[in-house]
């Protein structure tokens, strides 16, 4: 026979956006404002924008900027240049 053992954990789950380019977190839920389904608010020091094509609509990319950016791919100035934009803004590559 099996048993089952279920755990409650009594303490909230929050979500939070980051990527390795970006040294980790970036957005975050917080105890005082949290919304299921979401990604949070920036945390200090940290700036996102939703790129926007020439022609003016919205791309809909999450961009990134900091001084918790990377400065580059080491020895990969092609693959550096693909993920940056021409003011500094990183392309995550994620869509809203």
């Amino acid at each position: 026979m099996q048993h089952l053992t279920v755990v409650v954990l009594c303490c909230r789950i929050l979500e939070i956006y980051g990527m390795s380019e970006c040294s980790g977190p970036q957005m975050s839920n917080t105890y005082d404002c949290q919304k299921l389904g979401t990604i949070g608010k920036e945390l200090p020091g940290f700036w996102h924008k939703i790129s926007v094509q020439d022609d003016g609509t919205h791309e809909g990319e999450l961009m990134a900027k900091g001084r918790h950016v990377m400065m580059g791919y080491l020895h990969n100035k092609e693959k550096t240049e693909d993920v940056f934009d021409n003011e500094g803004w990183l392309k995550s590559g994620f869509c809203s």
